[in-house]
């Protein structure tokens, strides 16, 4: 019941960070309180489905999903945040 609850006052929310300086972006992403929202990284090229694709050599990007569309990238934490309250 509080599952149901919790997943109506807030949506579920998928954030990929995918470049060179991943790891960075991460910690700044998981010191914030996001109930529902699944936070991963990759520094490198992979074929896993929230980072295929998304690679690039010219930086790091934040991809910030949901129900399976997301927003355009952003590369910093901020602007990734600032995603979340306007979906």
């Amino acid at each position: 019941m509080e599952f149901l609850l919790l997943k109506t006052a807030y949506p579920f929310y998928e954030i990929a960070v995918v470049g060179t300086d991943a790891k960075q972006l991460l910690v700044e992403l998981q010191q914030q309180n996001l109930p529902n929202t699944l936070i991963v990284g990759s520094s490198k090229d992979s074929n896993m489905p929230l980072f295929k694709g998304r690679y690039a050599d010219d930086g790091t990007y934040i991809y910030v999903c949901q129900d399976h569309t997301c927003k355009l990238p952003v590369a910093t934490a901020k602007e990734a945040l600032e995603q979340l309250k306007n979906f």
